[in-house]
């Protein structure tokens, strides 16, 4: 994978597996960077298993062609949203899910990282904006203000033996002391239908 226009010596590089996304019967693969972006908030690059992959993928930033490559753009400055991992088939929809950790901050001493869970699908489209990510997925925010949520993100297998995949994410401690977590997020129990929303009826 060659990696041209617009990337910058800040820039964080992270692979991570995808699983089969689009179920075309091919595994695919995402390409994290950190510091992609006009302003730091990262972009990552979900990039298609084939039976005809050439030797060498040129990804570019802004291409001026349709390239068949899934940019997924960070929602603000600096949210550095450039770590990917899978998720499984999540939503049990029969399309790989994935993750992405944004763990920087535009505020500082106000604001926590974030974690994106973005749903698989046949065709998804060529960008996506975590910014207006709607039904495409679910925004899981930190708990510490300056915590770096979505450091780590990626799967655990089935955790709690109902034979669906689960995925954690980090979060750290900076701020009075206080500890680091690591958040286990459950897939929907065997059976029930996926809830979007305010699925516990809290207000959130």
């Amino acid at each position: 994978v060659d990696l041209i226009d617009g990337f910058r010596n800040f820039d964080w590089l992270n692979v991570g597996a995808a699983g089969d996304v689009n179920a075309d019967g091919f595994d695919d693969f995402l390409l994290g960077v950190c510091g992609g972006g006009g302003s730091l908030q990262g972009v990552t690059y979900l990039i298609y298993g084939s039976d005809r992959l050439p030797a060498s993928i040129v990804v570019q930033e802004n291409p001026a062609l349709p390239d068949g490559i899934v940019r997924i753009v960070g929602e603000g400055s600096m949210e550095q949203a450039g770590r990917p991992g899978p998720a499984g088939d999540f939503n049990q929809d029969g399309f790989a899910d994935f993750v992405i950790g944004a763990p920087g901050y535009q505020v500082f001493m106000v604001e926590t990282g974030n974690v994106f869970l973005v749903f698989g699908g046949e065709s998804l489209p060529g960008r996506i904006d975590l910014r207006s990510l709607g039904g495409r997925g679910i925004k899981i925010r930190g708990r510490n203000v300056h915590g770096g949520a979505g450091f780590f993100a990626g799967p655990f297998g089935d955790l709690n033996g109902d034979r669906l995949p689960d995925f954690a994410f980090s979060e750290n401690g900076l701020v009075d002391g206080q500890p680091g977590y690591v958040y286990v997020i459950y897939s929907p129990y065997s059976g029930a239908s996926f809830v979007r929303g305010d699925s516990n009826g809290d207000g959130t």
